[in-house]
């Protein structure tokens, strides 16, 4: 054939004339490396989302303005032993650690607390006028009497019958309820006869006006609290940052008899980093080892691996100049490609070598076997890069951008790797026996006793061409019954769980679902708008999927707003201003009632978060009631120790003492928090400027937190689906777990398909035999079935990693079926013994090198690498395992038992 004879001159010829062929590879390595010039690393999460996407545009805009965009989130009592008071006070001294200057570098900001002076400054003006209107109806009296009486009232009004309301406020109503509690306690303290601590007093009214200072879990054993790094997400090289955050934030909590856990992307990511690394690079340097000391075995010729690296190494340069040259970055998947490049590439050396040696062994010289191994090899590597090749190129019909980029650059690659060894292995062999004849050395490959080993592909040969049929019927079987389990297969859409086992940072994200109903990760959306904002957070926050949503409208409403709420406020002034003074006389039976009535509605309200599943509240109303969620009495409260110390005439002395406690102190607090003036950016405590004003002061930021964790599949939908029906405009992390799902099912799909089809008319075009084309798919689709039936029943499932397996398999599987081809033809009727002896040594060495090298991942604590590791040895180990027994017994069977012609059109059966 023409191109057996073109490339068997050009064997010939850089063979001979090695320095000029070297110098042809070296000018195309020179104008390739040019794009060099234009090739940009974009080592980003950015980059693995779509490039064109306005709401990535937002997402990247947000984690460079905004430092709460990348907090890292200190969880404080982690196994929830702790007491309230330690885990404040370890609270207390992280805060104070790390507003260190010292650390400056490397946090922009920690919160711990809310601003208590900025609340009580300015806390009306961050309600709504109907509600001002309301706490205006409520705090006309602070006599113990009324007040109780008025808070009656006013929870009868807000929420008798009204579960949704409730539910609307259940983190304000749990901070409410634990400071109404804890004022219970202080009144029935004082009406026993103990004196009251003023500061305590106050603590509790501004504890229930304000909420609770801390964000703590239900039972008040674990904490929260924010640092702002000055990192982002894509600082990778910086995350030993968040070494020496975790270190010592569990220091100080050991000195406080307490546990500390950080999380966030951030930290997530820098766990990522960790764990990959972790035995990976001894795992990948024992395999590469291996692979040379593979080589050198095998080829029994020092030099193989060094004749076979150079164009390996050049390989890869072209590769990553033409990816320069006509795409002009590398992200992150593509440039993880280039290390799979490696064990790709050396397969079509090791043909190349294989082909040659036994040649050489047979006794022909260096140059007939240099032609001789491209006249019986290379056809079959050219038709199987060119599938492979086709197999990632096929990639590119994707829609999301970093697959499409994937599959031309691995493409590019898969060509560059072959071009580079069919151009330069012929000169570098030449060179090699120029040098050895130059130092008068003898070539030792055309005179050892120790050939290359074919015993074992021998015995195969040998077992299949005895025993075709049962050979073929038993493969076929096995390949069908595992395809039966192949629809069982599933996507992982949870990127966490392809981290390592146990990581605290990815164990912490369900931990603050569950003791703090919130996740770490949501989404944003961000405004120049304030008055649209505000619109927006109202619709979000009705959205059952949604914790909370947090904007600086709460701080610093809009300017028409604040207008409406300061007319209000003054109204609310001159309430405050005319209110009764503290009385010297308590009505100890009207007060009885008022508590009783108290207690009632707390236990309807009880009832009512029960059966709203709200499991923050619910457990605190218990625990204030005394009554279980099935109704019954479970321990004495503060109302039946009340019911006693209130059973007479006679009021104590510090009951007055206590009245005026709190007349003074809510007077006191109320009239701070009773300030119309308009808030303004300048006022804004540091805290809220960091987390929603961006440095530049022309854009706000809001927080959305999903109940649920989004990472996970349907969590995520859910929220991202309710989301869209108030925008469009939301970003996030949280994307690119959509993106990476989207490429492992969608994308993986629809460029499957393609790849099958385009594959196939490449066959067509080579063997130009439509049965032989057919036949060739069988051991593919095989590999295919019985891969997704073991992972099946296994458990292993799909994801944005090890997707790669697929066309690597097409390319792959193909490819060991089609060097079985050329080589029957070859060889004629009668040889297939001696096509699996010798093809099938190249075959099972360049199966062992992609095993080792895949397996290499194999050892990784990190799940996502793991599994990748698995997957693509299992498949590689299948389309070997197909290929090298069921399709040469199907060829004997089709071709020499019932007489089909594999020959190409046109061709008879034994012409030349």
């Amino acid at each position: 054939m023409k191109r057996e004879r073109l490339l068997t001159r050009w064997a010939a010829w850089s063979a001979v004339s090695h320095s000029k062929a070297l110098l042809i590879g070296l000018t195309i390595t020179i104008l390739l490396s040019l794009g060099f010039l234009r090739l940009e690393m974009e080592m980003t999460f950015y980059s693995m989302m779509p490039r064109s996407s306005e709401q990535v545009q937002d997402f990247e805009t947000i984690t460079e303005d905004f430092p709460f965009a990348s907090q890292v989130v200190v969880v404080v009592g982690t196994d929830g032993k702790a007491t309230t008071d330690q885990v404040k006070q370890t609270i207390d001294a992280l805060q104070e650690e790390f507003s260190d200057p010292g650390y400056s570098y490397a946090i922009a900001g920690v919160y711990s607390s809310l601003d208590r002076d900025f609340l009580s400054d300015h806390g009306l003006m961050f309600m709504k006028p109907d509600d001002i209107a309301k706490f205006r109806e409520t705090y006309t009296d602070f006599n113990l009497t009324p007040l109780v009486r008025s808070i009656n009232d006013e929870l009868e009004r807000e929420y008798s019958g009204d579960s949704e309301n409730l539910e609307d406020h259940e983190l304000a109503a749990v901070s409410q309820f634990k400071a109404l509690s804890h004022l219970l306690e202080l009144i029935d303290g004082a009406a026993g006869g103990e004196e009251t601590d003023s500061m305590e007093v106050t603590r509790t009214i501004e504890d229930y006006l304000l909420g609770e200072q801390y964000l703590l879990s239900e039972d008040e054993r674990m904490g929260l609290m924010f640092i702002m790094p000055t990192i982002t997400i894509n600082d990778f090289m910086d995350y030993g940052y968040i070494v020496e955050f975790e270190q010592t934030a569990k220091r100080i909590a050991a000195e406080h008899g307490t546990t500390a856990g950080l999380t966030g992307m951030l930290v997530v990511g820098k766990d990522e980093m960790m764990t990959s690394e972790q035995g990976l690079g001894a795992s990948m340097t024992i395999a590469f080892i291996l692979i040379i000391a593979l080589m050198i075995l095998a080829f029994r010729m020092n030099s193989a691996p060094i004749l076979a690296g150079l164009p390996l190494l050049v390989g890869i340069i072209w590769t990553t100049g033409a990816s320069g040259l006509l795409i002009g970055r590398l992200t992150i998947m593509t440039a993880m490609y280039m290390v799979a490049l490696l064990g790709l590439g050396i397969d079509y050396a090791i043909h190349i070598f294989a082909t040659y040696i036994q040649g050489r062994d047979e006794g022909m010289t260096w140059l007939d076997g240099i032609t001789y191994a491209y006249r019986t090899s290379v056809p079959g590597i050219i038709t199987g890069a060119l599938t492979t090749a086709a197999a990632f190129f096929a990639l590119s019909f994707a829609k999301t951008d970093i697959m499409r980029e994937l599959g031309l650059i691995a493409g590019i690659g898969i060509v560059c790797e072959a071009a580079a060894m069919l151009l330069l292995i012929p000169p570098l062999l030449g060179l090699r026996h120029a040098r050895l004849e130059k130092r008068g050395k003898p070539d030792t490959i055309g005179s050892r006793k120790v050939r290359i080993s074919s015993s074992l592909t021998g015995r195969v040969g040998s077992f299949v061409t005895r025993n075709p049929g049962k050979i073929a019927m038993a493969f076929l079987s096995a390949g069908i019954v595992l395809a039966l389990f192949a629809p069982g297969v599933s996507i992982e859409d949870n990127i966490m769980k392809m981290e390592a086992k146990g990581l605290e940072s990815v164990e912490l994200q369900d931990l603050l679902v569950d003791e703090f109903g919130m996740a770490p990760d949501g989404m944003f959306l961000l405004s120049d708008d304030l008055q649209e904002m505000e619109e927006v957070t109202e619709e979000l926050k009705d959205l059952e999927t949604v914790a909370s949503v947090d904007s600086i409208t709460a701080y610093m409403p809009s300017k028409g707003e604040q207008a409406a709420r300061a007319k209000e406020i003054t109204a609310f002034r001159d309430v405050l201003a005319s209110r009764p003074a503290a009385g010297e006389t308590i009505d100890s039976w009207e007060l009885t009632d008022e508590i009783f009535r108290l207690e009632m509605n707390l236990i309807e309200l009880g009832d009512m978060a029960f059966l709203g599943n709200m499991e923050r509240l619910s457990p605190v109303l218990n625990g204030i009631t005394g009554i279980d969620d099935e109704g019954k009495k479970f321990k004495e409260t503060v109302f039946d120790r009340l019911a006693v110390s209130l059973e007479t005439e006679a009021v104590h002395k510090d009951l007055y003492r206590l009245q005026e406690q709190i007349d003074a102190g809510m007077g006191r607090i109320l009239d701070d928090m009773a300030d119309p003036q308009e808030i303004t950016a300048d006022m804004l405590p540091k805290m809220v400027t960091d987390s929603f004003l961006s440095r530049d002061g022309d854009s706000y930021l809001l927080s959305i937190s999903p109940k649920e964790n989004p990472w996970e599949g349907a969590n995520r939908s859910a929220f991202k689906n309710q989301l869209a029906t108030v925008t469009d405009k939301a970003t996030g992390m949280i994307l690119v777990a959509d993106q990476l799902t989207y490429m492992a099912t969608v994308d993986g799909i629809r460029s499957s398909i393609i790849a099958l089809i385009v594959v196939g008319i490449i066959l067509l075009l080579d063997f130009r035999n439509l049965k032989l084309t057919l036949l060739t798919f069988v051991p593919l689709l095989l590999s295919f079935g019985s891969l997704f039936g073991i992972m099946a029943l296994t458990g292993i499932r799909f994801d944005f990693v090890n997707i790669i397996a697929i066309p690597l398999l097409i390319g792959i599987g193909i490819d060991d079926a089609v060097h079985i081809n050329h080589r029957y033809r070859l060889e004629g009727t009668g040889g297939m013994e001696r096509v699996i002896t010798k093809t099938g040594t190249a075959v099972l060495l360049t199966t062992v090198t992609t095993i080792v090298g895949f397996g290499s991942f194999i050892p990784s604590i990190m799940r996502a690498m793991r599994s990748t590791g698995i997957v693509l040895s299992l498949a590689m180990a299948l389309a070997f395992i197909y290929s090298i027994f069921l399709h040469p017994a199907v060829l004997v069977l089709v071709h020499e038992k019932f007489g089909a012609s594999l020959e190409p059109w046109g061709k008879k059966e034994g012409q030349s």
